[in-house]
């Protein structure tokens, strides 16, 4: 290219440039000449070779094309409709070719370049199957692409290849072109490929399929719709809920409709729709009941103008709370948050909450908003072990079903779970796999999620540039957890005004939810401290105050631990036995990272009150805990507490001990003698996080490379 077109054409052009023609000399030099030719500068032409490329490939190839045989020039024709990897007997089939004919014409296109040589049929570029495929004639290409989808599935063509040649031929009203369609979007569901599924439905609506199947279709098209497509989701179910013919189909389209409208926030026009369901459904189906009115709950909890009719029906349907089936988990988990939120019982919560989630029917019968409100109401009480074991399910069923969607959103949630442990590299790694994943499949609302938790890891990692750049101006925080986030990097950015304003605007919000307990979000000692550094040392008190005695109303360890550190703080000289309950009720948790920090500041507190042996144990404690999370600002902290009360800190922890879970089993893998790539792949993770974990693990291991892995694991079992 800097030959051809301009001494000043850059790596990214060139790496355009092969991207787009293969590395074709011949390709190269007339894509050069095009972008010559319209005057295209250097520095702006990569951006322009995506848009030149199947021109120029078109101007080179349909030429050299014609001037082959006619058999040829056909045979391309089929091998482009049916695409890569295509048999050539399905190919000679579609040219109406014998075997003999159809095998000379792969010859011709291959010494021609069009072909790569061999067998399957391949092009010898995509951008020239492309070529190939667009010079066909409309009539030409309809009868192609039906002619393909009739090859027999028994012949090796799957349902989605099948689907793939339906969805672009012309509608004909055929029942079979329907049912293909709705066995392949199945399939593509099955596998997590959503918007692979719509467009199959979409495309079966339009076929059209019979009247009594419309109303099907249509439900089957807005479920696909509503991970991707929320507004058109509701079009799609409301036709679907007006067609359907029975009492009970028209319930299950409810169910459906109701969650879209319920995530959208439309929570009256969610509850119209269940309660038209269950005017509609009569009394005689119970358990289709059961489900309406748990579904009812589930949405009505969620907006405080309704919170109260939702908590009358909960009450009334508590003896049907059965963890046997599905509609009784719904019920659980909403009886375990109105235990947490109405009346701040952490063992009954803890207690209900784990039967919802106990045989995973709620994320296996598709109600995984309703398992992560349970999953929330664990965490806020400090018992996350069944939730971890319910998500890492859930992640290990991605993975086999090849579901990225639902792959995205376990991450999620394990990045949470890893986050509220302290366990910073592992929910880093999560948070950025699931913001990836969900980021590549459009699934917006979750990305959210996984956005807080990424942002709140780099923060307690201390590194908080990349975190300010990941939560750029373009992020809507639209959530109270990515705002709970944002709080915790102003604050560490100095902006103590902007950092307690968003933490009292979390609590507006959790208040109007009712969720007063301080289980899952202290916001209040975010913005007592953010207060503090203000110099509004009353009103940071205050809030203090408050969140100490709700948690010890809720006496959960975590929260007790965090609004004892905060009080203590706050409190100066007269803090310090908060500070040492503090430090004692977080090694009751699981909260390492908490129990760090706290260590740290009992120490510090020491230390200024001249006890400087008593400061000595506290301060060790914080290292190794603060070094085994990775939380750099709180060993920076008990390293210079350290050093001030006259005591050399130890490097940094090393060995198997410091490994993280992921970290080990990655080095694990690697020991065994799998690639980055084979790795990734049998974890569901991107090559860059086993990347990341490798260094790491070279790092604390004091090994060089994967070679002395194994040696090195095996050192100190």
């Amino acid at each position: 290219m800097r030959s051809a077109f301009s001494p000043r054409a850059d790596d990214e052009l060139c790496h355009e440039c092969r991207t787009a023609t293969g590395g074709n000399p011949l390709l190269l030099r007339i894509l050069a000449r095009a972008l010559h030719d319209d005057g295209v500068a250097p520095q702006a032409a990569a951006s322009r070779v995506a848009e030149l490329a199947p021109q120029v490939v078109a101007a080179a190839v349909l030429p050299r094309l014609r001037r082959l045989s006619t058999a040829a020039a056909t045979f391309a024709g089929a091998v482009a409709v049916l695409g890569d990897g295509a048999l050539l007997r399905h190919a000679a089939a579609l040219a109406e070719l014998d075997h003999g004919a159809a095998a000379r014409a792969a010859d011709v296109l291959a010494s021609a370049g069009i072909l790569a040589p061999g067998r399957p049929l391949e092009f010898a570029h995509p951008t020239v199957r492309r070529a190939v495929h667009d010079s066909l004639p409309p009539a030409e290409h309809h009868r192609a692409h039906r002619a393909a989808a009739e090859i027999p599935p028994a012949d090796g063509a799957a349902a989605d290849r099948v689907a793939a040649h339906l969805v672009v031929v012309e509608p004909l009203g055929d029942g079979r072109v329907v049912a293909i369609l709705r066995d392949a979007a199945r399939q593509a569901r099955g596998r997590g490929a959503v918007e692979e599924a719509f467009r199959y439905l979409l495309r079966a609506v339009d076929e059209p399929p019979e009247p009594a199947l419309r109303a099907e279709v249509l439900h089957e098209l807005g479920s696909a719709a509503a991970l991707t497509r929320t507004s058109e989701s509701y079009a799609y179910l409301r036709a679907a809920l007006e067609l359907a013919p029975d009492a009970h189909q028209r319930a299950e389209i409810a169910l459906e409709l109701a969650r879209v409208l319920g995530v959208a926030r439309d929570a009256r026009g969610a509850l119209a729709v269940l309660d038209a369901a269950l005017a509609d459904i009569g009394p005689a189906d119970s358990a289709l009941r059961t489900r309406l009115d748990a579904e009812y709950v589930s949405v009505a909890r969620r907006f405080p103008e309704t919170r109260a009719e939702a908590n009358r029906r909960l009450a009334a349907l508590a003896d049907r709370a059965d963890p046997g089936d599905l509609a009784g988990c719904v019920l659980l988990a909403n009886l375990a948050a109105d235990a947490l939120e109405e009346r701040a019982d952490a063992a009954e919560a803890t207690r209900l909450a784990e039967a919802a989630l106990r045989d995973d029917r709620l994320v296996t019968g598709g109600e995984a908003d309703v398992a992560l409100m349970a999953s929330a109401v664990l965490m806020a009480t400090d018992r996350m072990d069944v939730a971890a074991r319910t998500w890492d399910a859930e992640a290990e069923r991605a993975v086999r079903a090849g579901s990225p969607v639902q792959f995205g959103y376990a991450a999620t949630v394990r990045a949470c779970l890893a986050y509220r442990r302290g366990r910073l590299a592992d929910a880093e790694a999560d948070a950025q796999l699931a913001d990836d994943t969900l980021v590549e499949h459009g699934i917006v609302l979750a990305r959210r999620y996984s956005l807080a938790f990424l942002v709140g890891a780099l923060v307690e990692r201390g590194e908080v540039a990349t975190a300010a750049r990941k939560l750029d101006p373009a992020v809507r925080v639209n959530l109270t957890l990515l705002l709970d986030s944002r709080a915790r990097l102003r604050h560490e950015q100095g902006c103590f005004a902007e950092a307690a304003a968003d933490f009292v605007e979390c609590g507006r919000r959790l208040v109007a939810r009712g969720t007063r307990h301080a289980g899952m979000l202290a916001w209040r000692s975010g913005a007592a401290l953010a207060l503090a550094r203000l110099g509004e040392d009353a009103e940071a008190l205050r809030l203090a105050e408050e969140e100490l005695e709700l948690a010890r109303t809720l006496g959960v360890p975590r929260a007790l631990g965090i609004a004892l550190r905060t009080a203590g703080l706050l409190r100066g000289r007269q803090g310090l036995p908060l500070l040492v309950d503090a430090a004692a009720a977080l090694h009751r948790s699981d909260a390492r990272l908490e129990e760090a920090k706290a260590l740290a500041e009992l120490g510090a507190a020491l230390r200024r009150a001249n006890r400087r042996a008593d400061a000595r144990d506290p301060l060790r404690r914080a290292l190794d805990l603060a070094v085994h999370c990775g939380a750099t600002p709180v060993a920076d902290l008990a390293r210079e507490e350290l050093r001030a009360v006259g005591v050399r800190p130890r490097r940094a922890e090393r060995g198997v001990s410091a490994l993280t879970p992921s970290e080990l089993r990655v080095a694990r893998m690697a020991a065994d003698g799998l690639g980055n790539r084979a790795i990734a792949q049998a974890l569901f993770v991107t090559v860059k996080t086993v990347e990341i974990h490798l260094s790491s693990c070279y790092r604390k291991l004091a090994v060089p490379s994967r070679a002395e892995l194994a040696a090195a694991l095996d050192a100190e079992q």
